[in-house]
């Protein structure tokens, strides 16, 4: 018995680090893999994922992305004095398209919406200048403690049908209201490019 034992040990011993990488493929970090599901178990309460399609759709007339179907991603920028802006872009069987709209105050409902599709490279160069940065493992929230009267909020969120390779979600946000986080700034600047269009 001792002798099988010894044979059935290191073999066990040998899996641990496979099941390990699967749920941790890219070593992130203890407080990244806590906020991943802190969000995943956040987005799936009913009551969020209600409110969510009630916000998108009155504030903005978009749609939620916590059930979308398609690879998709959206830029938003919420400012009391400057407007509000919504990038939003799609992947729909290898064909690409950008949505956005554009309200003057926040009093403006109904806003200018431009539809129009883009091409693979945009596209990728979105998509891969995101993956580039993080955006998959990003703290959702910022760290920063400081208060900011009638503050500009930026949020950008993504979802895929196939999880992401490394933190195994399908949906992330990221969310600030400082400028101060370059990387986050250099991400959804990205969306500006668009504009060119």
């Amino acid at each position: 018995m001792k002798k099988k034992l010894w044979i059935i040990f290191p073999f066990i011993f040998s899996l641990l680090p496979i099941s390990c990488q699967e749920k941790n493929p890219c070593n992130l970090s203890a407080e990244v893999l806590k906020e991943l599901d802190t969000l995943e178990s956040w987005i799936k309460t009913p009551e969020i994922q209600d409110f969510d399609i009630k916000r998108m759709k009155n504030s903005y007339n978009e749609p939620s992305l916590f059930n979308t179907k398609t690879e998709t991603y959206r830029f938003i920028w919420n400012s009391t004095f400057e407007g509000r802006k919504v990038y939003r872009i799609e992947e729909n069987n290898g064909q690409y398209r950008a949505i956005i709209k554009i309200y003057t105050d926040t009093y403006d409902t109904t806003g200018i919406t431009k539809e129009f599709e883009i091409s693979k490279d945009i596209w990728n160069n979105i998509v891969n200048t995101l993956a580039a940065n993080n955006f998959w493992a990003y703290l959702h929230l910022s760290k920063e403690k400081a208060m900011y009267l009638d503050p500009t909020t930026i949020t950008i969120e993504g979802y895929k049908p196939i999880k992401d390779k490394c933190t195994l979600k399908n949906y992330h946000f990221i969310a600030r209201q400082s400028f101060k986080d370059t990387a986050f700034v250099s991400m959804y600047k990205l969306f500006y490019e668009l504009d060119k269009k």
